[in-house]
């Protein structure tokens, strides 16, 4: 997936003018921005004169709000260069900014540096995990400093100190030069990238009633800044389901279990992400529902006496899966109808467990019994018949014939 345009804002602001003669301050304040700045503190530069190597020390001294701990965003410092009225323009060449730090405060353990790159090679794109952004066009006497692979807004703690070691041409033009910066940061105004990975998987049916049946998918989610995501079944009338989930690897998480009990039907699957700036990214699909098990027609034996061969004979079918296996079972049964149960009779009765069928044509499975052989051990008498079928999810069913026979 791409990376998605994001758009240049300002965090917190502080612009000072810096001549050799003095230090002039001034703030602009009509910029919507995510943080405040107060109490700023000013830039300290030793020395503009040509052909030396000086740095400029500044911090942004800020309040937050609304900026979640683990928003993940670049350090972004605009930094310009400026002249006095007897000198037209600075020149892009005038000054090199060869790079720069944010060191933390020393009450935190220790100096934690920061790299920051910096340049005033136009157009700049600025390409972090949550996005990109292209200054097409600058002064010369502009820089961008910036870090999109380490650190985050948070980092950038009040009293924080940035530096920036800042060479002169050895042919600058002599006079009062000023330097002004101000703090950026990529504002994500996205929504996660959510993609069903595979929606093939879902031309076929699931159960949520069989064992067989399990609902396991993946999703890619293109949101370094990922807060969230969550799979779930809508069921606009026992309430929506969701699903177990686990990250993967990389931008792909899985989704597994089909939630217990939903009814039969098509419903709509979707995976959600949300970031910790409040954006949802779907995708959705749908899956479909198969609790039924298949339908049993007895057409053999019927109602009447059989000698010799017993056909059993059972029409099965299912509309949705295919059926996946039938079997029969055949039952002695007393004077008084009641049926045998191998085990808990107090009579020796007739009872051949069950027993696989094969398919013959258009779903009717066939059997036959020799009642004169006598390793079957049929005897003359009243027998109750059964049958069991069950599709390719598991879904199983039991028919008993409405007279005993």
């Amino acid at each position: 997936m791409n990376n998605k345009k994001l758009t240049l804002m300002i965090a917190s602001l502080l612009l000072f003018g810096i001549m050799i003669s003095g230090i002039v301050l001034s703030q602009d304040s009509d910029i919507n921005y995510i943080g405040y700045t107060e109490n700023p503190s000013g830039i300290n530069i030793s020395d503009f004169t040509a052909g030396t190597v000086t740095q400029a020390e500044f911090s942004f001294d800020y309040s937050t709000f609304n900026i979640d701990e683990e928003e993940q965003f670049p350090l972004i410092y605009k930094i310009d260069f400026n002249s006095s009225e007897e000198i037209p323009e600075v020149w892009k060449n005038d000054f090199n900014v060869l790079g720069g730090n944010v060191k933390r405060s020393l009450w935190t353990g220790g100096f934690n540096e920061i790299s920051l790159e910096c340049t005033n090679e136009f157009p700049i794109t600025i390409n972090h995990p949550i996005g990109s952004e292209t200054i097409e066009g600058g002064e010369n006497g502009t820089f961008y400093c910036y870090n999109t692979t380490q650190g985050t807004l948070d980092n950038l703690k009040r009293h924080n100190k940035v530096s920036l070691d800042i060479t002169t041409h050895p042919a600058l033009y002599p006079g009062d030069y000023g330097l002004s910066a101000k703090m950026f940061y990529l504002n994500d105004t996205y929504a996660p990238e959510v993609e069903i990975l595979d929606k093939s998987y879902f031309d076929q049916y699931f159960t949520s009633t069989g064992k067989e049946s399990v609902v396991k998918f993946y999703s890619s989610i293109d949101e370094i800044n990922l807060k969230d995501y969550w799979g779930k079944i809508i069921d606009t009338s026992e309430g929506n389901r969701s699903f177990d989930k686990e990250w993967a690897e990389g931008d792909t998480y899985k989704f597994f279990d089909l939630p217990d009990s939903i009814e039969e039907g098509n419903y709509e699957l979707k995976v959600i992400a949300k970031d910790f700036n409040g954006h949802v990214g779907m995708d959705n699909t749908t899956i479909k529902i198969d609790n039924t098990a298949p339908e049993i027609e007895l057409i053999e034996p019927k109602d009447k006496t059989y000698s010799g061969i017993l056909p059993i004979e059972f029409n099965v079918t299912d509309e949705k899966v295919g059926v996946k296996n039938v079997s029969y079972r055949l039952k002695e049964m007393d004077e008084n109808n009641n049926v045998c149960y191998v085990g808990n009779s107090s009579w020796d009765c007739y009872d051949s467990g069950w027993e696989e069928m094969d398919v013959s044509e258009k779903g009717v499975y066939k059997d036959e019994i020799n009642t004169t052989d006598p390793e079957v051990g049929l005897e003359s008498g009243r027998y109750w018949i059964q049958a069991k079928a069950c599709d390719e999810l598991g879904n199983c069913k039991e028919f008993d014939p409405a007279d005993k026979r």
